[in-house]
């Protein structure tokens, strides 16, 4: 069928994105399913690539179901018919109410959601509730339980860790438990978060295995969880005879446990460390928040001052510049005037030239008339003048001329 780390680095579609170190214990607890038709939920959609990775390694898988509050996963599409996204906060119980149209019960539930350690908390009694028996809960990237923005730290008692290490007594649940007792190890949590978590749900805690950054929870029915009697086989005990008299006895028969023995404090451990040592926490937050408000309305009130004499500055400036702009409106009235003006005359100029040029243009057409009339006069006289010159009586009396010439010039 093939491992699941395989089915992850030949995958090409939706991004998924898990911790290297996840997948040896995933194969683990998931391979023995991988033929089943099994009933998958995760918390957590991102881009869908996880779903369409556990549609691949359950390739018989009957559902599939993302839950996410981010709407836009509800966009998503996916090839396969077996894959479903509900939209919704994994810790409210109408979000479950739209997964049980779906369907109610699963084979294998992971929390790959917030990884807020109140929202880890709040969300596990609604999917262990749905959890088959034979199923396992996986919670991943519980590293950030130990980080203060995420509601953890190494030490905080109502961290995501706090809680899967209180789970964990109730794998051993028939060695303390006794009815009515009011003080459980989850009483705590339940106060914390407004939880139910019945001794009959948790009674069916078969195995809390813890990896780096992941806790996986096994369920089983409740008399499969039991210790069982001791049992013992050869017939030798040449140091220890008397224990053969502890053959098919019970834990607490062999030890000879009382009501004292099994009698809870008055509070968990859990409580009495959010109580004396996170409260005082909280309160020195309070404390220190109170002091951080005062000085920042300090630095609001001297931030305040800074802009009233700047907006005052900026209003002298202001002012300053409207006298200037009125000023020079007032300049630039006058040169639009002068301006105006010299267009007029411009334009009057540009008339009387454009009557001197017709003046002259009609004297230059007159005188070029004149001109051609004198030269055809000039020319007419001239052959006229040829003409007398040419004729026989003007050579007959050219003796006469030239005397009447020298006579006058003797005078």
């Amino acid at each position: 069928m093939g491992r699941l780390r395989e089915f992850f680095d030949a995958h090409d579609g939706k991004v998924s994105d898990k911790w290297r170190s996840y997948w040896p214990a995933y194969e683990t607890v998931m391979r023995r399913f991988q033929k089943r038709a099994v009933r998958v939920l995760e918390i957590g959609v991102q881009n869908g690539g996880s779903l369409e990775i556990w549609s691949k390694y359950f390739p018989k898988a009957h559902h599939i179901i993302g839950c996410d509050i981010d709407p836009a996963c509800g966009t998503l599409e996916f090839d396969a018919d077996n894959i479903s996204v509900v939209i919704g906060d994994a810790a409210e119980p109408e979000t479950y109410e739209r997964i049980d149209a779906i369907c109610d019960s699963f084979d294998i539930i992971i929390d790959d959601g917030s990884h807020h350690c109140e929202h880890i908390i709040s969300a596990f009694p609604h999917v262990f509730e749905r959890l088959k028996v034979g199923g396992v809960y996986i919670c991943e990237d519980l590293h950030s339980s130990y980080f203060d923005a995420m509601g953890g730290g190494l030490e905080r008692p109502d961290s995501a860790w706090a809680f899967f290490r209180r789970l964990s007594d109730y794998v051993n649940l028939e060695h303390w438990h006794q009815p009515g007792q009011h003080e459980t190890p989850m009483r705590f949590f339940e106060e914390r978060y407004g939880l139910s978590l019945p001794i009959e749900m948790l009674a069916h805690v078969h195995e809390v295995r813890v990896v780096n950054s992941v806790c996986i929870v096994e369920k089983r029915a409740p008399e499969d969880n039991l210790l069982g009697p001791r049992e013992m086989r050869g017939q030798v005990a040449a140091v220890n005879g008397a224990i053969l008299e502890n053959q098919d006895v019970t834990a607490r028969e062999c030890v000879q446990i009382t009501e004292a023995d099994l009698r809870l404090p008055g509070k968990s451990i859990e409580r009495v460390a959010h109580e004396t040592h996170w409260e005082d926490i909280a309160a020195d937050h309070q404390s220190n928040l109170l002091a951080l408000r005062a000085e920042i309305e300090q630095m609001e009130i001297q931030h305040q001052k800074i802009l009233d004499a700047n907006a005052a500055a900026h209003q002298e400036t202001l002012r300053e510049n409207a006298v200037k702009i009125a000023q020079l409106d007032e300049d630039l009235e006058g040169c639009q005037a002068a301006l105006a003006h010299a267009d007029q005359v411009r334009e009057a100029l540009e008339c009387e030239l454009a009557e001197a040029q017709t003046t002259l243009e009609r004297s230059q057409i007159s005188q070029a008339a004149k001109l051609e009339h004198l030269e055809t006069v000039r020319r007419d006289t001239q052959a006229r003048l040829e003409a007398v010159q040419a004729s026989l009586s003007w050579r007959v009396t050219t003796p006469l001329r030239r005397l009447a010439n020298s006579l006058g010039r003797s005078r």
